[in-house]
């Protein structure tokens, strides 16, 4: 029994406490007020994807791209029709369409083979391992007389 009066006598000063407090948070300027909201809103926005099982960036497995460049060789056409490359155990690969995307979901590591081919005959070959570079595409490309394949770390074809 004492112990309801004492809750009883204490319940116009956690109503005072609470009235106090709304009271604070009228007299806000408005600018803190609004930060609170947004601040909440933030954390709210942050939270409901992990809370709702969705995949975000992080929690997806990122994966690697091949980009095809330009190919500027002084050989006839009819012949640069022939050339082609794979990767790892990909499908014949030919440079006729420029910067675009012609590979894509690579393990980022995982150690492929890029093999360059004229007709049937291998031309060049070296390895690609994409968290080596630190980047998620590269870019094979031809200049006369090399073969060049350069990290794209902005992840579009066509931008270095």
């Amino acid at each position: 029994m004492p112990s309801i009066l004492i809750v009883w006598r204490c319940f116009p000063l956690i109503l005072i406490d609470r009235l106090r407090l709304e009271y604070r948070l009228r007299t806000m300027p408005v600018t803190i007020r609004h930060m609170a909201a947004m601040l909440f809103a933030l954390t709210v926005l942050l939270v409901l994807p992990h809370a709702c099982g969705q995949k975000t960036a992080a929690t997806t497995a990122a994966t690697g791209s091949v980009c095809t460049g330009i190919f500027t060789a002084f050989t006839p056409s009819a012949e640069n029709r022939r050339v082609y490359m794979t990767v790892g155990d990909s499908e014949k690969i030919y440079f006729n369409h420029r910067e675009t995307v012609v590979l894509d979901n690579l393990d980022l590591h995982k150690t492929y083979i890029v093999r360059i081919f004229d007709g049937n005959k291998q031309t060049d070959t070296w390895k690609l391992r994409f968290d080596r570079l630190k980047v998620h595409m590269v870019t094979i490309w031809r200049s006369p007389g090399y073969w060049h394949m350069d990290p794209n770390p902005s992840g579009k074809c066509g931008e270095r």
